[in-house]
């Protein structure tokens, strides 16, 4: 440090500063070179998990909430700011409304409407259903890695 500052007071020119380039590759160097611990990547995985869980626990509480009359209206696409266009045909067309005949227990309606319904209803009651072990099991982590105990 002091070889520079003696160095930048005999320089008669402006001090000399690595790029913003060299300086954007050291630091992508250094963030390639990082492993992960297991402990982070455990972290990271619990984070996307209960993220699913809550995104899992609102689309089943529109289910409930709104008839499957209302998804077919698209009302809900207007009243959350969306503008309503017609689908195109993709493997998710019907889910919302399967998602609604499913909630109030209509099986062969749900399966009409897309066959994948019954299924993903099922992967979300588990999501669901391990939220709060998520939860708890980011929460621990949180503090493992923070406190480092």
């Amino acid at each position: 440090m002091l070889l520079r500052a003696s160095r930048l007071m005999t320089s008669t020119g402006p001090p000399i500063v690595p790029s913003s380039a060299a300086r954007a590759d050291r630091s992508l160097e250094n963030a390639a070179s990082k492993r992960w611990s297991p402990d982070e990547v455990r972290a990271l995985l619990l984070f996307v998990g209960v993220g699913l869980g809550l995104a899992a626990a609102a689309a089943l509480a529109a289910s409930v909430v709104w008839s499957p009359a209302e998804f077919e209206q698209r009302g809900l696409q207007t009243w959350f700011g969306l503008e309503a266009v017609p689908c195109p045909g993709c493997m998710l067309c019907g889910l919302s409304r399967g998602f609604a005949h499913l909630s109030r227990g209509r099986l062969a309606e749900a399966i009409e409407l897309n066959v994948l319904a019954p299924f993903v209803y099922s992967a979300a009651l588990l999501f669901v259903a391990g939220l709060p072990l998520g939860i708890r099991a980011l929460w621990q982590a949180r503090r493992h890695l923070v406190c480092g105990s």
